[in-house]
């Protein structure tokens, strides 16, 4: 009834407040928000382009295979004029039409890959000797290289695949290219912007405007906010955390840089402050209703559990009960440990008494949503020792390894103290 809503709200204002709130000014500084007023010269672009060209080569893994003829530096004419003339021969055999590989396993003097028919795998800028790195990333795959010297001798090469990124197209991905630099050159500028603008809101803590006209960024007014926040930039916790803080709240002073984000950052001062207030209670209404309904209900609960013990102490059955009340049962074997019902219920369970001679023993039990349960203790089960004593032994294993650790660490730190000089040096701690 209207009285009762009435009634209730008087006495329970202070549930029904409106909680203290603020509107904050602020200004942000984002790298996303910098990209548009970026400058692309094509000097820059080409230069931007040139670095992104060379991670990529960077990144490019080509697999090949070779044949060797061993022959090292310093070596005699004549064998330096045979090791030539063999090379030179198995080239022009594979340019006629002879199996690389089969050759390879036959003719090539690297032990390493020779089974594998001179297959090198797969290998990036680096690895290989600088003469044999420059022709085999300048084949396509396929492709054969004329004999190659070395300082391990002459190579025959030939690429058979290329894996990673290739070079990038400055034409068919100019918009793509374009945008990742105004992404870096924003990025940069952001950190450059950073440090000035956490200096201006410090140097004059009574006003964001200079910290604004460095940022070059305008300042901007929220909405009202209480403590756990509310639309836009008070949806970021941080924000809320930081206009509700001790020094911006009290002292009316500017906030440190606040980390919204990736390269994204606010700073804000309180500009007005709105007190707890009573709500009208139209406004809370249905609110008031609710709880009052709520209220009720677990009252009726309670009286209605109540009673049903009070009538099952007295010789009621306990199935005609829950058929009266129009109630279901519920059936189960519960060990201690049991995650089958609510735990409050399940501590009241092994908190009562034995049933004696087969005889049920009732309780009722509150929950905290404040359901109600009726218990039947229908017969208890005691634990098997056999089990309990074996838990017992794993414990105390358990509790003996590690005393013995913590022993054994123990006598280790003193040999070594006393085996070794040490010397302290506390003013670096």
């Amino acid at each position: 009834e209207d009285d009762k809503i009435k009634d209730y709200y008087q006495k329970n204002k202070s549930r029904y407040q409106r909680p203290e709130q603020v509107r904050v000014e602020y200004i942000e500084l984002a790298a996303r928000d910098l990209e548009a007023a970026v400058k692309v010269n094509e000097e820059d672009l080409k230069q931007f382009i040139d670095s992104q060209q060379q991670k990529s080569s960077q990144s490019e893994e080509r697999r090949a295979r070779h044949i060797l003829v061993q022959i090292d530096d310093g070596a005699a004419q004549d064998k330096a004029d045979a090791a030539k003339k063999k090379v030179d021969d198995l080239y022009k055999q594979i340019k006629k039409g002879a199996d690389f590989a089969q050759l390879a396993k036959k003719e090539s003097d690297d032990p390493g890959s020779k089974a594998n028919g001179g297959d090198l795998g797969f290998f990036g800028r680096g690895v290989m000797d600088a003469a044999f790195e420059k022709a085999a990333f300048a084949l396509k795959p396929g492709q054969l290289s004329e004999p190659v010297r070395s300082r391990f001798g002459y190579h025959i090469i030939k690429l058979e695949e290329i894996r990673g990124e290739k070079k990038v197209s400055t034409e068919d991905k100019r918009a793509e290219l374009t945008a990742a630099y105004r992404k870096q050159a924003a990025e940069k500028r952001f950190a450059e912007l950073y440090e000035s603008l956490a200096n201006a809101a410090y140097e004059h803590p009574d006003t964001l405007m200079n910290a604004a006209q460095v940022a070059g960024v305008p300042m901007r007014v929220s909405d009202f906010f209480a403590r756990t926040g509310g639309p836009g930039i008070a949806g970021n916790t941080k924000v809320a955390a930081a206009a509700f803080s001790n020094d911006v709240y009290k002292d009316n002073v500017n906030s440190e840089l606040i980390e919204a984000g990736l390269n994204h950052v606010v700073v804000l001062r309180v500009k007005d402050k709105m007190p707890a207030m009573d709500r009208p209670i139209d406004e809370v209404r249905a609110q008031i209703v609710n709880d009052l309904k709520d209220a009720a209900a677990r009252d009726q609960v309670r009286e209605l559990g109540q009673a049903m013990v009070t009538a099952l102490l007295a010789g009621k059955d306990f199935t005609s009960q829950v058929k009266e009340h129009k109630l279901t049962i519920e059936k189960a074997q519960l060990a201690r440990n049991d995650s089958k019902v609510n735990a409050t219920l399940l501590r009241t369970i092994f908190k009562m008494p034995k049933p004696i001679a087969g005889k049920a023993h009732f309780e009722a039990v509150a929950l905290d949503n404040g359901d109600y349960a009726v218990v039947a203790m229908r017969g208890v089960a005691e634990g098997v020792l056999a089990q309990a004593e074996q838990a017992q032994k794993e414990a105390a294993k358990n509790d003996m390894q590690r005393m013995w650790s913590t022993a054994e660490s123990a006598m280790l730190k003193k040999s070594l103290k006393d085996k070794y000089k040490i010397e302290r040096f506390p003013e670096r701690l």
